[in-house]
């Protein structure tokens, strides 16, 4: 399990057991807040929301395709993509427009159009 947690006075995320066996092992400290939103489907990233941009252009609530190729973000009313490789280091392409958000929060993205 992730968690964020400001215990420390920084804003750090932690990592722990799901069965509570162990104690909670530091993964990342920030000035930010910082909330996990969703891991990568083979379980080696984690897309991170810190109430600041994760995008040049602005965005929150990032969210991993099924695939794993693409992250979606969201600015405003606009729901965008990004192809992105996360090996051997982590690379963005170009970000583009997916649709426009008609609801007031996203919980799932799904493309039939590929």
């Amino acid at each position: 399990m992730v968690f964020a947690s400001n215990r420390a006075e920084l804003w750090s995320l932690f990592w722990k057991r799901v069965d509570g066996s162990d104690e909670a092992k530091l993964l990342l400290k920030s000035d930010r807040e910082l909330r996990p939103t969703s891991w990568s489907p083979d379980g080696r990233s984690l897309a991170l929301d810190s109430k600041h941009p994760v995008s040049t252009e602005g965005g929150t609530e990032p969210m991993w395709s099924a695939d794993g190729k693409e992250l979606f973000y969201r600015v405003e009313n606009q729901m965008m993509t990004v192809r992105v490789t996360t090996e051997p280091t982590f690379a963005a392409e170009t970000p583009r427009l997916f649709s426009i958000i008609l609801s007031a929060q996203v919980t799932s993205i799904s493309s039939t159009s590929r």
